[in-house]
């Protein structure tokens, strides 16, 4: 009887990779609202997660915004840098 082949299945992104897209997308939305008008629903949907897979990534949406201004300053941080080394 032949062994059968077991096929590579689709890789599923990582917690991170959720992260990311997730604080990408409050960084989109959060361009034309307040922190207050974003839901968790829609930040979710947005960046094609779950509800779910949002509170597994941050727990709560306290911490998805301070995972979001942490972003957000990182990322000034090395525009600066970038431009002070020019």
């Amino acid at each position: 009887m032949p062994t059968p082949i077991n096929k590579p299945r689709a890789r599923r992104n990582s917690r991170g990779e959720a992260a990311e897209r997730m604080i990408r997308v409050g960084r989109e939305l959060l361009a034309n609202r307040d922190i207050d008008q974003l839901s968790v629903k829609e930040i979710a949907e947005a960046s094609r997660s779950s509800v779910g897979s949002f509170y597994n990534c941050f727990g709560d949406k306290e911490q998805y915004f301070d995972a979001l201004i942490t972003d957000m300053v990182e990322r000034r941080q090395q525009a600066a840098k970038a431009n002070f080394l020019e």
